[in-house]
């Protein structure tokens, strides 16, 4: 009797995948087992303190204190040099690829989240963000063998770099964020491009960078000379700075402030003044008492310059005002004596009394 072709092939198949299978089998048995042996056997949670129950948050959270800006210089050969690849330091959306050569099992090839961690087996969320591929593979290797495994052989490769942004303010013409090519790096001059240069009224050769660092340090503050970079074209070409992601760029104005916008701001000049009304000062622009006088027009020849006076009325504060001999600051050349103004400030010029 002919046997039914449904049970011809199901013998096929067997004869097939059986002996592929008793291959496997061991072989996936060996991982697994050779993941297990090298992880450490768990251990019993303590058992918890009954006291601890029922402290507040407050009697048992510690304080963290703000990191400060480090002291550490940076090499020119650091500033200037292009990053190789190994040196690049990994950033939110970097595409990477963890392994372990103790336990197959223990991998990973993912983006690095926003807050800069990733998933590992066994382990939990990684902080990565602002390492190296080789300083983040000590690093995971060292919180794996303390906590996980006797001992961990881990690579961190970085597969793809994510988008990057650095960051622009103070006195530039277009503030914000700057995207980082994927291929390639970005200098300090060719941000400058993006923003559309500098205004009139930046202090270039007190630009600085702040680098944050890895986690646990604090960020880092690199003085930047811009003038001298734009001095001379062997100067562009040896001293330009490169950036790395998240890096911000402070460009103060004249005045030695920074500013978040690129809004004028405006006081107010009225009576013996040639052109009284709103006097606007550009952002980075020295905003001082005798300059506002200046854009007015000068005083009038009727103008009591001895008994100017400054209104200033500040949000939650009362009313403040003040009597200024700005003649002599002109006279005697007392730039000193110049006061420095705020948006809304209000300057009177007052009449000369004439006798009849």
């Amino acid at each position: 009797m002919a046997i039914p072709l449904r049970h011809s092939l199901t013998r096929t198949i067997r004869a097939l995948l059986l002996p592929a299978l008793l291959g496997v089998a061991p072989l996936l048995l060996a991982q697994t087992e050779a993941g297990a042996a090298a992880r450490k056997p768990a251990t019993p949670a303590p058992a918890a303190d009954p006291a601890a129950l029922f402290a507040t948050p407050a009697a048992t959270a510690t304080a963290t204190p703000a990191p400060a800006l480090a002291t550490t210089p940076i090499t020119s050969a650091t500033l200037h040099a292009p990053l190789l690849e190994s040196e690049q330091r990994l950033s939110p959306g970097d595409l990477i690829r963890i392994r372990m050569v103790e336990d197959p099992l223990l991998a990973y090839e993912g983006l690095i989240s926003a807050s800069g961690t990733v998933p590992v087996p066994f382990y939990g969320e990684f902080m990565l963000a602002r390492m190296t591929p080789a300083e983040a593979s000590e690093a995971l290797a060292a919180a794996l063998t303390e906590s996980v495994y006797e001992k961990a052989t881990i690579s961190v490769t970085l597969v793809t770099k994510g988008p990057g942004k650095v960051y622009v303010y103070g006195a530039v013409r277009r503030p914000g964020v700057v995207g980082m090519p994927t291929v390639g790096g970005l200098s300090i001059i060719q941000v400058l491009s993006f923003v559309e240069g500098m205004t009139s009224w930046a202090s270039p050769e007190e630009t600085f960078v702040i680098r944050r660092g890895k986690p646990g340090e604090p960020p880092q503050k690199i003085t930047i000379n811009l003038k001298e970079i734009l001095s001379s074209s062997e100067a562009l070409v040896s001293q330009d700075v490169q950036l790395q992601a998240d890096d911000i760029i402070c460009v103060p104005g004249i005045d030695g402030t920074l500013f978040f916008s690129t809004d004028v701001c405006e006081v107010i000049v009225t009576g013996e003044v040639r052109v009284p009304g709103i006097v606007p000062f550009a952002p980075g622009e020295q905003r001082t008492l005798m300059r506002a006088i200046l854009k007015a027009g000068g005083f009038s020849k009727f103008a009591r310059s001895d008994r100017v006076r400054l209104v200033r009325i500040e949000k939650g504060k009362d009313r403040q005002e003040r009597t200024i001999d700005a003649g002599r600051i002109i006279e005697e050349g007392r730039v000193d004596l110049d006061i420095d103004l705020q948006p809304g400030d209000m300057i009177i010029i007052p009449l000369k009394a004439f006798a009849l």
